[in-house]
């Protein structure tokens, strides 16, 4: 897996949902100011984040299983890159909601295609170490995120400016994903033959 380039071109979609979300969730008092709304507000928005989460999850699964996990990787950012862009170019109340609910998509979606992905590449034998390696680095990610964001407010970067940032990261990595041919290695067990 290491010595394979797809793994390095699938990887920044499949960590963009992760990555993005938690630097975001972890700044969310310096988005709300910058936006305007109060924190109860965006508080009471989660909601539609939880439904968007299992509406992704359950979503994901079927499309998973009728389209394979290589062709979700390079979609299933857009709602949350959508969700983000729209920080950038407003700060209606209603806009919380609504970049939550999209940002949940995207985040209910990532285990069942990462999953599936990892299993459409390298097959089944070797699943769980495959699947701890791609892990470790989500986690690396994930906890790598809120302090470079933090980082940039810091050194006054706008929260639009920075949405806009992570907006662009989520479509270069989806862009590169689709670098990503569809057929399957000989020997492989790919979905696609």
């Amino acid at each position: 897996m290491l010595r394979d380039g797809r793994f390095y071109r699938l990887l920044p979609a499949a960590l963009a949902p992760g990555f993005l979300i938690t630097a975001l969730f972890f700044h969310q008092a310096t988005i709300a100011d910058a936006q305007g709304w109060s924190l109860s507000w965006l508080a009471s928005s989660f909601v539609a984040f939880a439904a968007g989460h299992v509406t992704g999850l359950l979503l994901a699964g079927t499309l998973v299983d009728r389209f394979g996990a290589l062709r979700l990787v390079r979609v299933f950012p857009l709602p949350l890159i959508v969700g983000i862009a729209l920080l950038a170019v407003g700060n209606h109340p209603w806009i919380a909601p609504l970049y939550l609910l999209l940002a949940g998509l995207s985040v209910g979606a990532t285990g069942p295609i990462s999953s599936a992905l990892l299993a459409e590449l390298y097959g089944t034998r070797r699943l769980g170490a495959i699947r701890s390696l791609a892990y470790a680095a989500a986690i690396l990610m994930t906890a790598l995120a809120p302090v470079r964001a933090g980082l940039l407010l810091d050194a006054g970067i706008s929260v639009t400016d920075l949405s806009l940032s992570f907006a662009g990261y989520g479509i270069a990595g989806s862009l590169l994903a689709a670098t990503v041919g569809l057929g399957g290695k000989p020997g492989n067990r790919s979905a696609f033959p």
